[in-house]
């Protein structure tokens, strides 16, 4: 379940107090759904239902139609996607982090190996497949690879 305090602007937060309680506990279940492609008519109809249809749309009158409903309604999907990204971000930075130093251990040992075949320390049939592909292009260019 969203918590609106862990990811909504203090500002957004005052701009859902001056909402009906209704309105405030319905639009973090609207924003999640619309992240989830969850539709609306799934929210407005069940047991679990935000509000009555008619509240939601009754004509001039719904909250459909109230521009300040709408307002932050839409500021709140805002600050949600982009607490999802940040989210991604973050771990995308995590793994980074954690699998850089394996990577950069591997990529010195093709160095060095690359290293012992331009040397000629290492002969053709103790080449690994990286080596050989190495050899390979030095040798012939890149017409040979």
């Amino acid at each position: 379940m969203i918590r609106p305090q862990e990811i909504f602007s203090q500002e957004l937060l005052d701009q859902m107090a001056e909402l009906t309680p209704l309105q405030r506990a319905a639009i973090p279940r609207l924003v999640r759904a619309a992240h989830e492609g969850v539709s609306k008519r799934d929210l407005l109809t069940g047991e679990d239902r935000i509000c009555a249809w008619s509240t939601y749309y009754r004509p001039g009158r719904g909250w459909h139609h109230q521009e300040e409903f709408q307002a932050v309604l839409e500021r709140a999907k805002r600050e949600y996607d982009a607490a999802v990204l940040r989210t991604a971000v973050d771990e995308a930075a995590e793994v980074l982090r954690r699998t850089t130093p394996l990577a950069a251990q591997m990529l010195s040992g093709e160095v060095r190996a690359g290293l012992q075949v331009l040397r000629g320390d290492v002969s053709k049939d103790e080449m690994s497949f990286a080596e050989r592909q190495l050899w390979l292009l030095i040798e012939h260019g890149d017409d040979a690879v």
